[in-house]
């Protein structure tokens, strides 16, 4: 399996559309406002703060920080869960955008988040380099970025090759595997809804382990002010956790 889809096209431009949702219903708004409220005392960055959700999504932490008193962006390359973003925070600003050139001008924000892997997308290391300098690009010098990525460790450990669900009157199988040779975490994911043809869509994200992660971030311009190993701000371990969030100033 490649990092596109049949189509040709890169798979995140297809994974990310209206019933992405459902597939992750169990992605509360209570869960991101806990999130939020540590992510927002990780940066130390004061109310009004211009932030940016950089790949928001459906926006739940994008809304949940805004109701923490920060001004907040969000970018997303998914018309689709925009939408749901504008939709669920009217007051904030929302723009379509790929992650590797924003329609945003150099040092126009306070803090920069990403969050829930969304990174290692792209084919190449020198991409996922750029993704990163864009962000540094629109920071204030001293600004922070928040990252929380999968520990690759722990992620391979508990793989699971398949599961079936239901959800949203669908039943979902997802395939999954780790490919030594590109070291990319791959998913196939098949929808299939009474009446309808079946579905089939893909992901593919790159596993760099924390040591790789904090070396893109240097060669993007950052240094590592710390290190949790989960959204809640538990220490990190390198052999148990089950997040790397890395918080970096520019």
């Amino acid at each position: 399996m490649s990092s596109s889809n049949s189509a040709g096209r890169p798979w995140y431009e297809a994974a990310f559309d209206a019933d992405y949702l459902e597939r992750y219903a169990s992605r509360s708004v209570e869960a991101a406002r806990a999130e939020s409220a540590f992510i927002a005392q990780a940066l130390t960055l004061p109310q009004g703060s211009a932030l940016l959700d950089l790949c928001c999504g459906a926006g739940r932490h994008t809304k949940a920080l805004a109701d923490l008193g920060f001004s907040m962006t969000g970018v997303d390359l998914s018309a689709a869960l925009l939408e749901k973003a504008s939709l669920a925070c009217p007051s904030e600003r929302f723009l379509r955008a790929d992650a590797r050139k924003l329609p945003l001008a150099d040092a126009s924000f306070n803090g920069v988040i990403n969050i829930f892997t969304s990174f290692g997308y792209f084919e190449t290391d020198a991409e996922h380099v750029l993704m990163l300098r864009e962000a540094a690009r629109v920071l204030k010098p001293g600004g922070v970025m928040l990252m929380d990525f999968m520990n690759e460790v722990v992620a391979r450990k508990a793989l699971v090759p398949k599961t079936e669900r239901e959800a949203g009157g669908a039943k979902i199988t997802e395939d999954r595997v780790y490919r030594e040779d590109s070291r990319r975490i791959e998913k196939r994911i098949t929808i299939r809804v009474p009446g309808l043809p079946d579905k089939e869509l893909k992901e593919s994200v790159r596993a760099y382990s924390a040591q790789e992660l904090e070396s893109l971030f240097n060669q993007a311009g950052f240094k590592i002010r710390a290190r949790y190993g989960d959204l809640a701000g538990a220490p990190f371990d390198a052999a148990a956790s089950p997040r790397v969030v890395l918080v970096a100033v520019r």
